[in-house]
């Protein structure tokens, strides 16, 4: 008797453990939502317990469960909402109520408060994330009442225990009707609109991304270009210098002002010897003769110099400048030489640029919505725009935050050199070619700000939604149950009464509850039954034939080895992308793609390899081209072809290249475990729209370029790019059309 008690306590404890062991694993990896920002999915274990069991096991369960938040969120903060969430509903479950409905109760009255009290002492979260954080609590909480509510409804025989805790309450249809329509609503409007602003948000990251990397992509170019051309007027000078070692000092002045004026950007442009004597030097384009005489200064302390002449080659670093307001410059030197094998300093020439000129290097439209900041190698603020708050020649100092939304770029804290926090930034870090670092951010408010707004629209449809849903899911339950009701009382008066007849049945009743009402008045079931069957019949009928002809479609248009599209739907797709080019005015690009000694390959492993791969290369060209309007088909046999609108020439040389070096460092397993590589030769024309109508003449083009890169010696792109040319062409055609209506018009 002892031991059978000991096991019916045992149970519970053991189902207990299993479903918090199963809530612990789901609660380490949260699916993130958007920047620190997570779905919280293994809360649904304690919701589960507290719909079977007390109090006291579903707070051990909630405790169970929260215990990983302190590793995937890193703060124990989740132990106290979640635990007064699982004591709440499951006192209420107590009482009799409905694990949603109390769930909704604690976020209205006890998980919100505490939440936004909470999150008020987490100085380091932005006002509008944590706004958003505390939306989506609630969103979290109800999602996870939801989901535990359908399962146990759906299970209903797996969570029918013996040793279940929690009463099994009798309750009226309507009010369960009620309750299963709003599981139904509330989750699919919760689920459909997370995996809705999920996307969304996704695509906001990837643009957001996108910008940083471009943004810090285009800067780093125009600098090191920008540093690059004063770099070789700096070079010119001093080798002008060293091949003319002869040259007085009005012409070495005449050589610099000429630089200084065609440069606007130079602040200063000096020559010193190997002493480090000023000799020569023009700081604003118009320096007299008698300049001459007092540029006897030294810049011999100068770091610049000393590395300039201990080097023997050019060098760009930070300085001040020699004016009388000292001023922070961007230093560019360079040695000119002497002697009969030219190997010794005679001097330096240097150039000083104001760091303000930097601010030019990136457009006015990126400078809306990005800020950037050049340090030198060091780390030490070289330039930074207005809007960062950080000051220059301060060591540049940022703090990194967890953030699993954006993969290439990271949501980081500026802080000063005294260590205040200042602002979030989404940041993407860059390198200059002479060492410098550049940093491109974007406020993390401006993207916020957007999510903040589509979290609250989708929280206030959600109560508009639920409201709805109750009221509609009541006057359900209301019209089924009034005719039951009516029928109940009709049979009790027939009996009572010894009627013969019924009274006729409201026509607001369901056509189940008509039938009923029917069958206690006349035997009709039997027909009804039938007429209903072969409705059925054909209902089901037509949807196996819709869903059969959905499938020899797609058997139709996909490739059965790549899983990619076929030659049959490249060539109907062609004229729709056609002609969506021609009205966009776009270009488009038509690749041809070759494997290799593919034959060789069949020979040497079997066709099995070779299927493998097939498979490769087409996985690899889905990844590369995966816009909505690129086109990747197997063309036949080792031959795929790509279709790209809208691309520029150098773009579509720049990822064809990516392609081709992917496809020859790709690892590919024979059956038997065997390592191999392939190579693709790659064909490909770039054209606008108007260059034909034709398919073939498109793909004739780009196999007649395949055919060139295979002659070439195989692993090769070869594009033709037929842009200028065509345009060329269309410009002379215009023009003769409009001298003969010219003409016309003179013959009149």
């Amino acid at each position: 008797m002892f031991n059978q008690s000991l096991k019916e306590q045992i149970k519970p404890i053991l189902f207990v453990l299993l479903l918090s062991a199963i809530g612990y694993l789901l609660n380490l990896t949260p699916v993130p939502l958007f920047a620190n920002v997570y779905l919280i999915l293994g809360n649904i274990a304690f919701v589960i317990v507290a719909m079977r069991f007390g109090v006291l096991y579903t707070l051990f369960a909630a405790l169970i469960v929260t215990s990983s938040l302190i590793f995937s969120a890193g703060h124990p903060f989740g132990f106290l909402i979640f635990g007064l969430e699982a004591i709440c509903i499951a006192f209420l479950r107590t009482r009799g109520w409905y694990v949603l409905y109390g769930d909704l109760f604690f976020w209205i009255f006890i998980g919100t408060p505490v939440t936004m009290v909470l999150l008020s002492t987490m100085a380091d979260i932005p006002y509008q994330l944590k706004l958003l954080i505390m939306v989506k609590q609630v969103f979290n909480g109800l999602l996870c009442a939801c989901i535990a509510g359908l399962l146990v409804y759906f299970f209903s025989k797996t969570f029918s225990f013996s040793f279940r805790q929690q009463a099994t309450k009798v309750r009226g249809l309507k009010d369960q009707i009620v309750y299963a329509t709003s599981l139904i609503v509330i989750f699919c409007i919760m689920s459909t609109s997370l995996f809705v602003t999920h996307k969304v948000l996704t695509y906001q990251h990837d643009t957001v991304e996108s910008n940083l990397i471009d943004g810090k992509k285009h800067l780093v170019h125009r600098t090191n270009d920008f540093l690059n051309m004063y770099g070789l007027v700096v070079k010119n000078i001093a080798n002008g210098l060293t091949l003319s070692p002869d040259i007085n000092q009005q012409q070495q002045l005449t050589l610099i002002s000429q630089q200084r004026n065609d440069y606007q950007y130079i602040d200063e442009i000096l020559i010193a010897a190997a002493d480090g004597t000023i000799l020569v030097s023009n700081s604003n384009g118009n320096i007299t003769a008698d300049k001459l005489v007092k540029a006897n200064d030294s810049i011999k302390s100068q770091a610049n110099f000393k590395a300039t002449i201990t080097s023997k080659d050019g060098v760009i670093a930070k300085g001040m400048s020699n004016s009388a307001i000292a001023e922070p410059v961007i230093l560019i030197s360079y040695p000119y030489f002497t002697g009969s094998e030219l190997k010794q300093v005679a001097g330096v020439v240097q150039i000083s640029i104001k760091w303000l000129s930097l601010a030019k290097l990136m457009p006015e439209g990126m400078l809306q919505e990005l800020h950037y900041v050049i340090t030198d190698a060091n780390n030490q603020i070289i330039y930074a725009t207005p809007t960062v708050p950080v000051e220059l020649n301060d060591h540049f100092k940022y703090q990194e935050k967890k953030d699993l939304s954006f993969k290439s770029t990271g949501l980081v804290t500026i802080s000063t050199e005294s260590g205040e926090l200042k602002n979030d930034y989404f940041l993407s870090r860059g390198k200059l070619s002479n060492g410098w670092k550049i940093y491109v951010m974007l406020d993390s408010d401006n993207v916020i700000s957007p999510v903040e707004r589509e979290y609250l629209l989708l929280f206030a449809l959600l109560i508009l939604a639920v409201l709805i849903s109750l009221g509609l899911a009541e006057r359900i339950g209301i019209r089924l149950t009034k005719p039951l009701m009516f029928i109940l009382k009709q049979i009790k008066s027939v009996e009572a009464n010894n009627i013969h007849e019924f009274k006729p049945l409201r026509k607001t009743a369901s056509i189940e509850i008509s039938s009923l009402y029917d069958e206690l008045q006349v035997s009709k079931k039997q027909i009804l039954n039938h007429q209903q069957e072969l409705e059925n019949q054909v209902e089901l009928r037509t949807q196996e034939l819709e869903l059969a002809n959905q499938k020899l479609t797609k058997l139709a248009e996909k490739d059965a080895l790549t899983k990619i599209y076929n030659r049959g739907y490249f060539d109907r797709q062609f004229s729709f992308f056609q002609k969506l080019a021609y009205r966009n005015k776009q270009t488009i690009a038509v690749i041809m793609i070759d494997l290799d000694n593919f034959k060789d390959i069949n020979d040497l492993h079997g066709h099995l390899a070779g299927d493998n791969c097939l498979r490769k290369v087409a996985q690899i060209m889905t990844s590369e081209f995966c816009r909505e309007t690129d086109v990747n088909a197997r063309y036949g046999g080792e031959e795929f072809v790509i279709l790209i609108t809208g691309i520029s020439p150098h773009n579509l040389d720049y990822k064809l290249e990516r392609l081709r070096h992917r496809i020859e460092k790709s690892v590919i397993y024979t059956p038997d475990e065997k390592i191999i590589h392939i190579s693709a030769s790659i064909g490909a024309i770039l054209a606008p729209a108007t260059f034909s109508k034709d398919v073939l003449d498109w793909v004739e083009i780009a196999d007649s370029c395949l055919y060139q890169a295979k002659k070439m010696g195989r692993n090769l792109v070869q594009i033709k790019d037929l842009t200028e040319q065509i345009d060329s062409q269309s410009e002379e055609s215009q023009q003769k059309d409009s001298q003969i209506r010219e003409q016309q018009a003179m013959d009149i």
